[in-house]
């Protein structure tokens, strides 16, 4: 069960606007956006931004909030940082020096850009 929320979670970031979606939302901090921010931002709008948020909120990547006739939405940073010890644990062979971990940029640096 685990492997197939893992494999969720990988596939919707495998998709280039989901990925901008969560890098923009995560550089935005905990107070997230709301629908219309992130659409003017990405350059994403209607039914394609509505289908990746939903994604997204689905695969436990963002959190959705009702706020008043808005929805914000933001990351969250728990399942990102679950991801990234999970890419840690199953590919540590590919860590060039594992005496020097922070010699490596992390998966989370990686994904924010």
């Amino acid at each position: 069960m685990l492997d197939e929320q893992i494999a969720k979670q990988f596939g919707a970031l495998g998709q280039p606007s989901r990925l901008a979606i969560v890098r923009l939302l995560a550089q935005t901090g905990s107070g997230g956006l709301i629908v219309g921010e992130i659409a003017v931002s990405l350059n994403i709008f209607g039914a394609t931004l509505s289908h990746h948020l939903s994604q997204l909120t689905r695969c436990g990547l963002l959190t959705a909030s009702p706020e008043g006739r808005y929805i914000r939405y933001r990351v969250e940073i728990a399942a990102l940082n679950f991801l990234a010890l999970q890419l840690d644990k199953q590919f540590s062979l590919l860590v060039a020096d594992k005496n020097n971990p922070e010699a490596r940029p992390s998966f989370a640096s990686m994904l924010l850009g």
